[in-house]
């Protein structure tokens, strides 16, 4: 990154930099046109010592090399990759895979690398060079699970075909020297015990079994899961087994005399992953849930939680000095932590979970936050200065946004409720009931007169403020509405849908306008331009889709890489351009409004920037600004100099690029 904006990365390097370490202490002093941080700065670094940002797909396996020199991780984009641990960079691209590789390992000398793939094949690396060595072909389904014998003379796989099969790695052998069956379903996992006399497994059959290498007969049946045993490993003692299974649940085994000995619980969904640290004195599971947990082997004392993965925790990998852990996840990220401190990143947090929404003030003084913890939170943008929490909602708020003179706030919750807050006094004001499911969005009109909100219930619904009156309900979308908003007029409304289509009404009669269609994927978020002429819908099909408002349609299709789906959009003042928190683009072959002038009533100032792998762009040049680390990353709104970001962790960062956007200026 160096190499293509430095003076950028310069300027982020010390902005983000923990306010409490000694690079700030050091160099701050000599660069005045950084960003100003006024509110969500960390006081000392994160657990999190480095992110990789790596694969065009799903990443569904990562592996330390034994000597801790290399990182591996296999990918749904059909490669392997392999990265420098201590620097992150890229060194090769593993390409001979016809499918998505599922498991990938080093072997115990480092030299060589073992993957398994959905094309039914386990393929043979050279780790220095990236050679393709051989293929080993046998299975008749997904290979899941791969793993090499202590003295990497063999193999272990296992596969969707429920089997287990061993394969002979020395040249001038057969390939595969026996398959193990028994598992009634599909083969999740596999490892070798550290003497490589045995074997276990996992499978969606809910058991893990032990297995005899040289006889190929199965020892002992491990039952006690209640869901799919999703990841099994040994400890290094020989001992001991760990299991990881859908029920949300890791358990350890005395495999001598196959008894459970300890069960942790704690993630809120299913366990995708366990390992044992090196000496086995911890266990470490990865979720559905997006969090790495700690857990002492025999006490079962839950250590230390890490979190900053947006996505499922698909693997996790342990160096063999005990000190760092490496997880791969579904956010197309690898990440390697600190695996001996148990201090956290001391990153200002109000919010106690992830935050779903963040909206600055048509005034550009106030930031509105709200999170899955329910609560909303309002923060000052010019001191950073968290203000109130405005509690009363009993389940996830979903959105939060304010009114057109910026003094009154209105929310969506799971709770089937939306409360209207008054912004100085923080009191709720009104309780609009009548939905009968989860609420995702609520908005004012650009008047103030109306509110609209969104449900899954499948109607859209219109709210008089002042009385808390319903005026109206639409019904006519087949699932749940996750997006609404009002043409600039307030004469129309635009609802998004899990349905896969977006539909505009008549605020006043009701009647439906046009239904929008050509998504294949629910649609996350929708938008008026300006001028009212042209809808724009983003959907978990990653497509942006431009409309013509009155007729349906379709005016554009716009090819976004953003696996998460949902996202806030609007246009550019002049509708040159859709605005998002993960890429700007152009607006092709439609008007423009250069000469014209919009009455922007009730809406925030204008955005100066869009953000897209990391970067901060200006809208106008299209220029980087700067680098934003990983982990400020998550919900975004902007407009002029002022940036709000809200993380996957709860945490809320306000800055402004006034000073590092004038000193570019004169560049």
């Amino acid at each position: 990154m160096l190499n293509v904006a430095a003076f950028q990365i310069h300027a982020s390097a010390l902005s983000f930099a923990p306010s409490d370490c000694l690079l700030r202490a050091v160099y701050s002093h000599q660069w005045k046109q950084s960003i100003t941080i006024v509110q969500g700065i960390a006081k000392t670094w994160h657990t999190c010592l480095r992110t990789i940002e790596c694969h065009s797909d799903t990443i569904n396996s990562v592996a330390l090399s034994p000597d801790g020199s290399y990182i591996a991780s296999a990918s749904s984009d059909h490669t392997v990759q392999l990265w420098d641990k201590m620097t992150g960079t890229h060194l090769k691209t593993l390409r001979g895979h016809s499918s998505w590789v599922q498991s990938v390992i080093f072997s115990p000398d480092s030299a060589y690398i073992l993957s398994g793939s959905a094309d039914q094949t386990v393929k043979l690396w050279d780790t220095i060079t990236g050679l393709h060595l051989k293929t080993f072909d046998g299975h008749h389904n997904i290979v899941s699970s791969v793993a090499f014998s202590p003295n990497s003379q063999c193999a272990v796989s296992g596969s969707d075909d429920c089997t287990i099969r061993i394969w002979d790695l020395r040249e001038n052998r057969p390939d595969r020297i026996s398959a193990f069956i028994g598992h009634k379903h599909s083969v999740t996992s596999v490892a070798f015990s550290p003497d490589g006399s045995s074997i276990i497994s996992g499978s969606a059959d809910k058991t893990v079994c032990l297995w005899d290498v040289a006889t190929g007969s199965q020892e002992k049946q491990l039952k006690g899961h209640s869901g799919r045993v999703n990841s099994v490993a040994f400890a290094s003692d020989g001992v001991h087994a760990v299991s990881g299974s859908s029920d949300k649940t890791v358990r350890v085994w005395n495999i001598i005399t196959g008894s459970q000995i300890k069960k942790f619980k704690g993630h809120s969904e299913a366990i995708s992953t366990v390992i044992f640290s090196p000496d086995g004195s911890s266990v470490v599971s990865g979720s559905f849930d997006t969090s790495i947990k700690v857990w002492n082997t025999f006490t079962g004392l839950h250590l230390k939680t890490l979190n900053g993965h947006r996505g499922q925790v698909k693997c996790l990998a342990f160096s063999s000095d005990n000190n760092s852990i490496v997880s791969a996840s579904t956010d197309l990220t690898v990440k390697i932590w600190d695996a001996v401190t148990s201090i956290k990143s001391k990153q200002p947090s109000v919010h106690s979970a992830h935050i779903n929404s963040v909206r600055l003030s048509p005034d550009g003084a106030l930031v509105v936050s709200a999170s899955q913890d329910c609560t909303v939170q309002l923060w000052n943008v010019g001191t950073g200065q968290h203000i109130k929490t405005l509690q009363g909602h009993s389940k996830d708020v979903f959105s939060a946004a304010f009114s057109p003179d910026s003094t009154l706030i209105v929310s969506a919750s799971k709770d089937s409720t939306i409360r209207i807050w008054d912004t100085v006094s923080g009191t709720c004001l009104k309780i609009l009931k009548g939905h009968t499911s989860a609420i995702y969005a609520a908005v004012f009109s650009f008047d103030g007169s109306n509110i609209v909100s969104g449900s899954g219930d499948n109607t859209v619904r219109v709210w008089e403020p002042a009385t808390g009156a319903l005026v109206r309900t639409f019904q006519g979308h087949d699932q749940g509405i996750i997006s609404v908003v009002f043409s600039p007029t307030a004469d129309r409304i635009a609802s998004a849908s899990c349905d896969h289509t977006v539909r505009v009404w008549n605020t006043k009669s009701g009647d439906l306008i046009c239904t929008f269609n050509r998504h294949n994927k629910e649609v996350s978020s929708v938008v008026f331009s300006p001028r009212g002429t042209i809808v724009a819908s983003m959907s978990f099909d990653q497509t942006i889709r431009l409309w013509d408002s009155m007729t349906g349609h379709q005016l554009q299709i716009i090819s976004i890489h953003n696996i998460y789906g949902y996202g806030d959009i609007s246009f550019s003042p002049n509708e040159k351009f859709i605005i998002t928190s993960f890429g700007c683009f152009n607006i092709l072959n439609l008007a423009s409004m250069d000469n014209i002038t919009v009455p922007f009533i009730g809406m925030s100032q204008p955005a100066y920037y869009a953000a897209e792998d990391g970067w901060v762009f200006s809208v106008t040049t299209k220029q980087r600004v700067c680098w934003i680390p990983h982990e400020y990353r998550g919900r975004w709104a902007s407009n002029k100099d002022t940036i709000v970001l809200g993380s996957h962790e709860g945490n809320v960062t306000i800055f402004n690029l006034r000073a590092i956007n004038f000193y570019m200026a004169t560049l």
